[in-house]
């Protein structure tokens, strides 16, 4: 489990991504340099490079993959929170 440190760590991170241009608050800035650098973009190749030799900071190799992987995770829970049955035979009964 997530310690309540990193939590509020990682959302902040969200938050800051969302200002970027079509950024979006569900994704993390690591998994987007991670996306950007699948997509052969020079500057997040070079970012996730940075990123994943930084361990002296906390980061280390594979982090914007592993950033990736945890956003989707995180995003498949929400989903999951969010369609429950119960959640949604009560929004429909609203309408």
């Amino acid at each position: 489990m997530t310690p309540y440190y990193l939590r509020v760590l990682i959302g902040f991170d969200a938050f800051l991504r969302s200002f970027f241009r079509f950024g979006k608050p569900y994704v993390t800035l690591s998994s987007w340099i991670g996306t950007g650098a699948a997509h052969g973009h020079r500057w997040a190749e070079v970012g996730s490079w940075c990123l994943d030799h930084m361990g002296w900071c906390g980061f280390g190799p594979n982090h914007c993959r592993d950033a990736i992987c945890n956003d989707i995770l995180r995003n498949r829970a929400a989903i999951a929170e969010l369609t429950d049955p119960v959640v949604t035979a009560f929004y429909a009964d609203r309408s």
